[in-house]
Order: structure tokens, then sequence, then C-alpha cells
């Protein structure tokens, strides 16, 4: 997919200049952490201005390239497949990639309706790249990527809410470039503008690459009224490092309601939220 391999070579070794050597590292899942509203929340569909009982995504398949995604039943029936590249098998010991997946394709079957994704008739698939801790590294999640890849067909969308910490241009690096070749076979990937906000030029890699639907994170303010948002406070701004202007949109994330995988990391760790 990125014309290259995956090597681990002896200690003092250097290839030619035809080679272009990324180090293998370490990525985490772009999760802000959980606040305490003190009530409830406006939900995604309030904001965008969708009916409470719509049922958008009808045709769509979107790869969650994640922390895997638990049988919960808010998806029941929408994951229709779980491919686990991290060896640990299926589930979702952190959490994230489930609360992913509810705001993509919940049905609200937990809330009363109340909670129902923005598109509720979508196809998910399961891709897990990350553990129990939200962990992983550049070649884990380039093998997702292959996979979603050789299964391009049965995709429309890839979400990877991921931030790198690549140093490396997106010119060159491997899973930028990965990226890119998915979008360039008919996939709109999204990626996340990162949490290391508020400064400017704070858009982290992926994000920073122009190819990619860069989305930065919005705070509602509690209400689904428009003239009360703000882009919250961790949310990456640009320029990026490469004078790119960066986010492409912002979408709500600040204090959005989505499914709980009981017993995982981010339930445990947010018992107010």
């Amino acid at each position: 997919m990125v014309d290259g391999v995956a090597a681990r070579l002896p200690q003092g070794v250097t290839l030619g200049p035809a080679w272009v050597v990324a180090p293998q590292r370490k990525l985490r899942v772009a999760a802000a952490k959980a606040a305490d509203t003190g009530g409830p929340a406006s939900t995604v569909r309030q904001t965008l201005g969708l009916p409470r009982d719509g049922n958008e995504g009808r045709g769509v398949t979107v790869a969650v390239v994640d922390t895997g995604i638990a049988d919960v039943p808010d998806l029941a029936g929408n994951v229709v497949r779980h491919v686990d590249l991290t060896g640990k098998g299926a589930g979702d010991g952190y959490g994230h990639g489930t609360f992913m997946a509810g705001l993509i394709a919940g049905s609200g079957a937990a809330s009363g309706g109340a909670y129902r994704g923005v598109a509720p008739a979508a196809k998910l698939i399961d891709v897990k790249v990350a553990d129990a801790q939200g962990n992983t590294d550049l070649i884990t999640v380039l093998r997702g990527l292959q996979w979603v890849s050789q299964h391009a067909g049965e995709v429309q969308v890839l979400n990877l809410s991921l931030a790198s910490g690549s140093p490396l241009p997106y010119q060159i690096d491997p899973l930028t470039q990965g990226l890119e070749a998915l979008w360039q076979r008919g996939i709109t990937v999204v990626v996340p503008s990162g949490n290391d906000g508020p400064g400017a030029g704070t858009v982290a890699s992926p994000g920073n690459d122009p190819v990619l639907l860069t989305a930065g994170g919005l705070d509602e303010s509690g209400t689904a009224a428009r003239t009360d948002d703000v882009v919250a406070t961790w949310s990456g701004r640009g320029p990026t490092w490469q004078g790119d202007a960066k986010p492409d949109l912002v979408a709500p994330g600040a204090h959005v309601v989505s499914l709980r995988v009981p017993g995982s990391v981010v339930d445990t760790e947010n018992p107010q939220s």
C-alpha cells in the first residue's frame, strides 16, 4: 500500500539513498479527558439539525480503526466484521472504539432513542489496532490500513481517531501515505486534528495531511444552538507546520454522549461521565 516494508535492522546498518527510513513509533488513540457536564448534554444529531428518529447512512460501510468495538445492544446488526491486528482478540478493553462506533451508527436502543448516531443505518467494520490502554504502533496501524486496502470495495469511509506525533513531512510519512492511498481508492478518510490545542500550529499528524478530512472538536456549550458554539480548548489548531490550513471542519466533541463498555478503561476512569 505504501510501496514499503516493515523490517527489523541490525544496529548500525544503513540503507542506500533510494530508501526513506521511518522508525517504528508508539501511537495512541486521540481521546480527550471526559468532563463532568453537570447535566444532560445536547446531542450531536440536534447540533447537526438531524431529526431525532432519522435513519441516515444506508448503503455506507465505515471502517473504525481503533481499540475495537464491543458487542453492545446499540450496535446489534450493524457490525458486519471484527478484524483483530493486535493479537489480543476481539472486544474493546479501552472503550474508545465502541464510543466512536456509537457516535457513528448507534441505534439509541440503550437510551430510548435519545442518543442515536449520525448514521444509524450504516454498517461498521471493526479494525482493532490498539490495546486495552489505547496504545498501538505504526506497523500495527499500517497492517490495519493494509487490510482495509485489500477490502476497499466494501468500505466507503474510514475513521482513524489517532494522533501519531510524527516528525516526518506528510509527503514521506508511511501513515499519511497509507491513508492517502486509501483516499485515492475512493475511501473518505476522517482523521482528528489532535488534542494539543489551543495554540496555533498544534494540528497533529495525520491531521496535517491536506488530502485527508481533518476534524477538530467543537464545544456546544450544552445546547443545540449554533450561536454559543466554540472550538474546544484542547482541539488542535492550524496552520500545520508545513503551512496548510487545517482542520477542515469541526464536529461536536467536548461533551458528547455515546456507548459505554462496562469495565473498560474509559468506563472505570470516568465514573462521573
